[in-house]
């Protein structure tokens, strides 16, 4: 993951599914790999939470979502924050 072009330390983000039926337990990225994952399934949502606090404007985001460690996707966007 990468905010304004620097890397995140996955150490401090964490990933939740608030969604009805699941469990809702904060997961943390470092964490993750091949055998270990975080899933959301359709018409779910995540919520990833960031060691860093983001002030209002716009931020560069960059995450890349990983499959098993088969494929992997990057996601390139902007946050505009008020």
């Amino acid at each position: 993951m990468g905010l304004e072009d620097d890397t995140v330390d996955p150490a401090g983000v964490t990933l939740i599914n608030p969604t009805v039926g699941e469990t809702g337990i904060p997961f943390g990225a470092s964490t993750l790999g091949p055998e270990n994952g975080f899933s959301v399934r359709r018409n779910q949502v995540a919520e990833i939470r960031l060691p860093v606090r983001l002030e209002p404007g716009r931020h560069r985001v960059e995450l890349a979502l990983g499959l098993g460690g088969v494929a992997t996707t990057t996601i390139t966007g902007e946050l505009k924050l008020k």
